[in-house]
């Protein structure tokens, strides 16, 4: 083969090229000429030896080629390489059993550690259930106080219709009572607000509580796994952490059940809040959504962002929670409702009376013809006191144009009254009046044909018929 590339290159150099073939054939050339250099190395380093062997006067030999040669050295190099790398890997062995011994006594060391963080967990968990059941006694007694509030609110309900019968009897005395009523509703609408609040604080303390318990489960569990591994006796405390969950799934249930028990003796008070309002005419939503401020915010449903516990989602947990928070918010709603309840005219402004000239389309006395009577006549005994139906703001006062001597009162909520045709104003405009406070004497001043009171209620711009207003106050004070 050597002596075949000697030829090509003494053929290459003998031809003669072109100028533009002649730098690549040249770089062949010295490609060609390397590659001789190179081969007479290797076979210079290599070449076949020849062994002789001399028996009985006889000459003979052994050549030994060159691959032969080459894999001979190739082999020699493999196993000088795997002595050495078995001799390492014996080395190397015997550090990682050293270390597995110092790994075993660390790891003995860690279970007398995890035994007593067990022994302390098991002591929390039962400090913990002790403090659930004491919280669950708490809930029972403010189950029996809620009953203890609706009983009192019942009774508020008999006084005040014994109110209503004896109103014609004694005006004094039914004013007084009226205003102790009043304030024994305030009251129990304060103990009502404060057990709102103790419900919140157990609440709290509750969801405080389930998250300790979720992170001493966790703890237990890491513990469990750890002891399987030295001591067959963590079934017992499987055992044991079941029994505590069945417990605390008790307390959960019966909390549950406190508070569906609330919420629904709140529904029953709220729908009939609710029916009152509306046979008023009132657009209860429209109210509460422009007096969001003072009424507590619009009701609406909650968003329910419920947070997990430790990331892993207890339904019974979200459960209770979406259940107070729901709650909560009827309880605003009662409160809202009663706030406003209370600022709306619903009984009647003089003491006895009857309608002689209803709320609508009418005939005119004057003209006799259909026109639009924007109020009743309340007919009755010429000089009867006037009463505030509602606590509110004298805005205006009249003695002149078609009213004649006329009373304003602003009530809040952009509800307002007018008192007309009287005969005598007993207030100034802008000062403060309270339920039943007297503002005038019935008359027959102005553009009137008689002795009555004309009685009208606003709602904005809005006029509306008083009528349903004291039906309204009728149905609170019916039996």
């Amino acid at each position: 083969m050597k002596l075949l590339i000697e030829r090509v290159i003494k053929s290459l150099s003998i031809i003669n090229f072109s100028s533009k073939n002649y730098f690549s054939l040249s770089r062949i050339q010295i490609t060609l000429q390397k590659i001789v250099n190179l081969h007479n190395i290797f076979y210079f380093f290599f070449p076949n030896r020849e062994i002789y062997l001399r028996a009985n006067g006889r000459v003979k030999f052994l050549i030994i080629p060159t691959w032969f040669q080459v894999i001979s050295i190739i082999l020699l190099l493999s196993i000088i390489f795997w002595v050495i790398f078995s001799s390492a890997q014996y080395l190397l062995h015997s550090e990682i059993i050293s270390a597995k011994n110092n790994k075993i006594n660390q790891l003995r060391v860690s279970y007398t550690k995890l035994d007593n963080e067990f022994k302390n967990t098991k002591k929390n968990f039962i400090k913990t259930t002790l403090e659930l059941e004491s919280k669950h006694k708490h809930l029972v007694y403010l189950v029996a106080q809620k009953n203890k509030l609706e009983i009192e609110l019942n009774k508020i309900t008999e006084d005040l219709t014994l109110f209503k019968q004896k109103h014609n009897k004694d005006s004094e005395k039914n004013k007084q009572a009226k205003s102790k009523i009043e304030k024994e509703k305030l009251a129990l609408a304060n103990e009502i607000i404060n057990l709102k609040g103790e419900v919140d604080l157990e609440r709290n303390y509750s969801k405080k509580l389930e998250n300790q318990l979720y992170y001493k489960k966790e703890q237990v569990k890491t513990i469990s796994r750890e002891n399987e591994k030295f001591k067959n006796s963590a079934e017992n405390l499987a055992n044991q952490i079941i029994e505590l969950s069945e417990n605390i799934e008790r307390l959960r249930y019966d909390q549950q059940y406190f508070v569906e028990k609330v919420m629904d003796r709140t529904d029953n008070d709220l729908n009939s809040l609710e029916t009152i309002i509306k046979m008023t005419g009132l657009n209860l939503e429209k109210i509460i959504s422009k007096n969001s401020n003072e009424l507590g915010g619009p009701l609406l449903p909650l968003d329910w962002q419920l947070e997990d516990h430790g990331g892993k989602a207890d339904k019974t947990a979200k459960n209770f929670q979406k259940t107070v928070l729901l709650m909560e918010e009827k309880l605003i709603k009662w409160e809202s409702l009663h706030m406003l309840l209370k600022r709306i005219p619903i009984t009647a402004p003089v003491k006895s009376y009857y309608v002689s000239s209803p709320y609508g389309r009418r005939k005119d006395p004057f003209t006799n013809k259909w026109s639009f009577h924007s109020g009743i006549d309340l007919g009755g005994t010429k000089g009867q006191t006037v009463l505030a139906p509602a606590p509110g703001k004298v805005s205006s006062v009249s003695k002149t144009g078609p009213y004649g001597k006329m009373v304003e009162i602003d009530h809040g909520f952009n509800i307002r009254t007018r008192y007309g045709h009287l005969k005598k104003i007993l207030v100034k405009r802008g000062e403060m009046v309270e339920f039943r406070d007297k503002i005038g004497k019935v008359g027959n001043t102005g553009r009137s044909t008689g002795s009555h009171l004309h009685y009208e209620v606003w709602y904005g711009n809005k006029v509306l018929d008083p009528g349903k207003f004291l039906k309204a106050g009728k149905y609170v004070f019916k039996d």
